[in-house]
């Protein structure tokens, strides 16, 4: 199901890519709430950091709180893997 891979990859789309993720973040919310995989509030939460970062505007509807909290907490887990692969000090 998209709710166990999506929220991931929209992560590392939106750390690797930033506001070119967009399109791609719309098209997966698009065939998610479709297919019904469970995984377009993260999505949103994922499109609604890039606008609030990048000022892009994606057409996305505002996520709720718990999927803005979960992609921060994911956001913040992928900042410390590119840290500690970087060499500043922050691996274990």
């Amino acid at each position: 199901m998209g709710a166990l891979d999506a929220p991931p990859l929209a992560t590392a789309a939106v750390v690797l890519a930033g506001p070119e993720a967009i399109d791609a973040l719309e098209r997966y919310f698009a065939a998610d709430q479709a297919e019904r995989w469970g995984a377009s509030g993260i999505i949103a939460a994922a499109a609604d950091h890039v606008r609030r970062h990048h000022h892009v505007t994606p057409s996305l509807p505002a996520p709720d709180k718990t999927d803005q909290d979960t992609f921060a907490a994911l956001l913040g887990i992928a900042h410390r893997l590119q840290a500690a692969s970087s060499g500043d000090g922050f691996a274990p």
